[in-house]
């Protein structure tokens, strides 16, 4: 994915300081559910949430002119009431934020599907709802600061702090950051999930030990935390450090493990016994009530655990009709036939379908599976660092079952449910914003470097390789390597190498920046190791052409959640600074 030059943004893309907030908003954008909650730095002890519900359903209207009609439980509620006809005019989108991690290739061009097939600009949908959160946000914070008689505030004295998961590629970074510009947020700064769900744990009084009483963290103390959501899931280790520090133990991991994928597997469920077609109509053509199908799935999912003995649910009557029409069969039929025979009951009575435990066991199973393999994983690479600790918190940690099978695989862990840990991102995003911006050490997520040329040397360099300039035979593309995967990083640490290059005095000189998810990469376009570019500075020639032999230095500095590139030119004096676009 080749970067495009973004000259002299560092200052646009990487603000130096938090100096002269006055207000710190966190913005938790989930998958199922999101929200909104700030605090004025006068008062750091006071968080306010979202006026009435403290997260909604991320589920947005459009009028059919893609304009914005609703969010949340209003559009839920709006879509619902609309008549089929107009269904097929509005757009209607639940659960699109899993489209950037899905997205193989995201750029400003993608699109995004609706409830009916019709198609938006992924770009368009997420500026406009998170001009919705600025709106409703800008008007909680004015009633808040009438309310304590606070005189002025602009919108440069707001810091505004978009959650993001751990595990999103630097492309979806990014397109976040463009949406929440486009959608009018200015002094943007990205916050990785876990990480705002440790900065809120640790601040809180916990239970580490079942002999003592409710504690903090102490300083030396080692975590794993568990972001478990709707769409994906985050894990971090860290260890605590003086002043409250972090340092990143293992690389924050994850996968699609979150509750939507036990809704998922609950949807497979009706695809297997009853066909695809049926259930695509009936969540076409009969929206209020799928939806509530859907809701009865969420609250069955809050309740199931190990001691539960069967799930039980009410059918609508119009999807129990597509059903019976499509296949030609009615519903008991078509379940004595099926593999779910000794498994699945109907009654045509109130259309009662009754699960057996262990059919229903299994659509958690697939995302429970992923999550303890994952600390698995974590435990093995960190064995030599005593981590005694699991902390959850998201809305799928408040699953019992979840919880149970946690506590089984894990007994040598101190589990704690983070207390309001629905709200632990959203919170710890605005607890976040008092932070400098070095308060967590964090591992590199691939190896970086940049690509050169070189004296082609027989039997060392592939023959692919060669090319011949100006009498010259040299190598293409060797990798030099700056950072290595998994390496730790700080805020602003800088990665720099010396070189001297010869190339025609009036060209044009462009210095690439490539990684790799390998550790030790050597050439940058050899297959094997895997690279990618990722940015590219281009410099143009001076008066008068280059000089022929070139002397300078390129380094790499440290963001929170993005790089940024330089080029210093020795025999000019000139310095060039991209920050790296990865659309």
């Amino acid at each position: 994915m080749a970067g495009k030059l973004l000259q002299k943004l560092r200052s646009k893309f990487l603000p130096n300081s938090n100096q002269g907030a006055a207000v710190i908003v966190g913005i938790d954008f989930g998958t199922t559910c999101s929200g909104y909650a700030f605090m004025f730095t006068s008062d750091p002890t006071s968080i306010y949430t979202a006026m009435g519900e403290e997260k909604e359903p991320t589920c947005v209207l459009f009028n059919p002119d893609k304009t914005f009609n609703a969010f949340g439980k209003q559009a839920l509620e709006k879509y619902t009431e609309l008549e089929p006809e107009e269904h097929k005019s509005h757009y209607f989108f639940h659960h699109f934020k899993m489209k950037l991690y899905e997205s193989k290739k995201l750029t400003r061009e993608t699109t995004l599907q609706d409830q009916t097939g019709k198609e938006m600009k992924a770009i368009d949908v997420y500026s406009i709802v998170l001009q919705y959160f600025h709106k409703r946000c800008m008007e909680h914070v004015v009633h808040v600061k009438s309310d304590q008689n606070i005189q002025g505030l602009s919108s440069k004295q707001i810091l505004w702090m978009l959650s993001i998961p751990a595990i999103w590629t630097d492309s979806a970074r990014q397109f976040m950051r463009e949406a929440a510009t486009n959608g009018g947020i200015e002094n943007v700064r990205l916050v990785l999930e876990p990480e705002a769900g440790a900065l809120f744990a640790i601040e809180k009084p916990l239970k580490l030990r079942e002999d003592k009483s409710i504690e903090k963290f102490p300083v030396g103390h080692k975590y794993i935390l568990a972001d478990l959501g709707g769409g994906t899931i985050d894990i971090c280790v860290h260890e605590i450090l003086e002043s409250r520090k972090l340092c990143e133990l293992y690389r924050a991991t994850g996968d699609y493990a979150g509750g939507c994928r036990v809704n998922h597997e609950f949807e497979q469920f009706f695809i297997r016994l009853f066909g695809a077609p049926a259930l695509d109509e009936f969540r076409r053509e009969f929206a209020h009530t799928y939806q509530d199908l859907v809701t009865s799935i969420e609250r069955k999912k809050c309740t199931f655990s190990h001691r539960t003995d069967k799930v039980l649910l009410t059918l609508d009557y119009d999807y129990v009709t597509l059903v019976e029409r499509e296949n030609g069969e009615t519903v008991e039929e078509m379940i004595k036939g099926s593999m779910y025979s000794d498994l699945v009951q109907y009654r045509n009575t109130g259309r009662r379908l009754t699960l057996n435990h262990s059919v229903a066991k299994k659509f958690f199973d697939s995302s429970v599976d992923i999550i303890i393999g994952k600390l698995e994983e974590i435990l093995f690479a960190c064995s030599q660092d005593n981590i005694k600790s699991l902390l959850l918190v998201g809305g799928y940690s408040e699953s019992p079952y979840l919880r149970e099978k946690l506590h089984q695989e894990f007994p040598q862990l101190t589990i704690v449910v983070v207390e309001d840990g629905r709200l632990a991102v959203m919170k710890g995003a605005v607890m976040m914003g008092l932070k400098p911006r070095n308060i967590i050490q964090r591992r590199a997520r691939f190896t970086y470097g940049f690509g050169y040329n070189t004296k082609f040397v027989e039997g060392e360099h592939p023959e692919q390789f060669k090319y011949n300039q100006d009498g010259d035979t040299l190598c293409r593309g060797v990798f030099d390597k700056l950072i290595e995967k998994g390496q730790l990083l700080q805020h602003q640490q800088e990665f720099s190498r010396e070189f001297s290059c010869t190339f025609k005095q009036l060209n044009k000189k462009h210095i690439t920046l490539w990684r790799s998810s390998m550790p030790n990469p050597n050439y940058c376009l050899l297959e094997g190791d895997q690279c990618e570019e990722v940015g590219r500075i281009i410099m143009e020639p001076p008066p008068g052409g280059w000089p022929h032999l070139l002397h300078g230095e390129y380094m790499l500095i440290v963001g929170e959640t993005e790089f940024t590139m330089k080029v210093y030119i020795k025999d000019t004096g000139e310095e060039y600074e991209a920050s790296v676009d990865y659309l």
